[in-house]
């Protein structure tokens, strides 16, 4: 990307210490169009982008199948399982124009179940989980700090189905270690405890929380949504059964706050190798023709070795534009200069330093 080109991206100057939020929309991450619901910008759903990436790499190596399940519903199976009136006010419900009572899903525990139960008929199709990245909505009474408690969220919400309880433990404890892998990965330092299952329900629940707020939950739900929606299976000796659930989610939406609020410092965000572009590519003089030129053959270079990577070629003073640089937390950062005539560019990793193009290629 060619920053010339969205010029309405440029940040103004920030006042001191900014709440997180507040930086994110002032930093062109993300726009807040009511109470409770944001709108992300590219900056954001680039990032976004990067943590369900990595979501979606742990659960696939953790042989989970990826779906996508309708956030429009009807409420009919919500009555079966009495979720419908438990959740109450918080859900999002209406009629459709037959009167039919629908709602928009703040999770999915009795879709997921109806389909399974079409679905997976013998002891020999068991044991799978599948899980589905969306947005999902809940009707909060009061929402704060920003992407953390909204109306309208991103969640990635997974389901197992199994045959026997000791299965639902191996698979639970599957899922929990690759939601350690995540946290890890994303360099986040957490903690493990023992919660209520709340309304989701179940005899066993854990929730990871980071920072004091909850960035990930798990169930061992066993047989409450089975038995409430008739979720049935034939076993070795042709009996019939219920399936064992597990559930398990993270507040995709949620985390990338954590992650904001756990790594700035000051004004200055800082996403590490899931910032929005790896590597910046600043001008220091944008009428030097040698250093435009010099510019253009470094972004050409990197992106054609595929690296996420922009250009910022405005008319703008080099402070102004090393502090928007540092302000979207940029992982790599590289300044033509004066130097550009003799193909050497300045680069900051963990500090600055003086490299030629074909060392640059050589490191990256």
């Amino acid at each position: 990307m060619k920053f010339s080109k969205y010029n309405f991206l440029k940040i103004s100057k920030l006042q001191d210490n900014l709440e997180t939020i507040d930086l994110l929309e002032e930093a062109n991450f993300v726009k807040k169009v009511s109470t409770g619901s944001y709108v992300y910008l590219h900056l954001m759903q680039k990032i976004v982008n990067k943590i369900n990436n990595l979501v979606r790499e742990k659960l696939n190596n953790a042989n989970c199948l990826e779906i996508a399940l309708t956030q429009l519903q009807s409420a009919k199976l919500w009555k079966e399982t009495s979720r419908y009136a438990v959740y109450g006010d918080e859900m999002f419900h209406f009629k459709d124009r037959k009167s039919n009572d629908m709602i928009l899903a703040g999770t999915n525990e009795e879709q997921i179940t109806k389909i399974a139960s079409e679905m997976l008929k013998s002891y020999k199709d068991m044991n799978v989980t599948f899980y589905n990245i969306s947005n999902k909505f809940r009707d909060e009474l009061r929402c704060y700090n920003g992407l953390e408690r909204c109306k309208e969220f991103i969640m990635m919400d997974a389901y197992s189905f199994h045959d026997t309880l000791d299965n639902l433990k191996i698979e639970y404890a599957n899922i929990r270690n690759a939601y350690i892998e995540i946290f890890e990965t994303l360099g986040l330092k957490y903690e493990i405890k023992a919660s209520d299952s709340g309304e989701i329900g179940g005899s066993l629940s854990e929730e990871f929380i980071i920072n004091g707020i909850e960035v990930g939950h798990i169930f061992q739900l066993e047989d409450k949504y089975s038995k409430a929606l008739n979720a049935k299976y034939v076993d070795a000796d042709n009996s019939s059964k219920y399936m064992q659930m597990g559930c398990y989610g993270i507040g995709i939406s949620r985390l990338i706050q954590v992650m904001a609020d756990s790594f700035r410092d000051k004004n200055f965000l800082n996403w590490g190798k899931f910032s929005s572009y790896d590597i910046g590519i600043v001008i220091a003089d944008v009428s030097n023709e040698v250093q435009r030129k010099f510019a253009e053959k470094i972004y050409d270079t990197l992106k054609k070795k595929n690296y996420d990577v922009y250009l910022d070629d405005r008319e703008m003073k080099l402070g102004a534009k090393l502090f928007e640089i540092d302000t979207i937390g940029t992982c790599h950062k590289i300044i033509v200069g004066k130097s550009a005539a003799d193909e050497i560019l300045e680069i900051k990793k963990e500090t600055w330093c003086k490299i030629s193009l074909q060392d640059l290629i050589t490191d990256f």
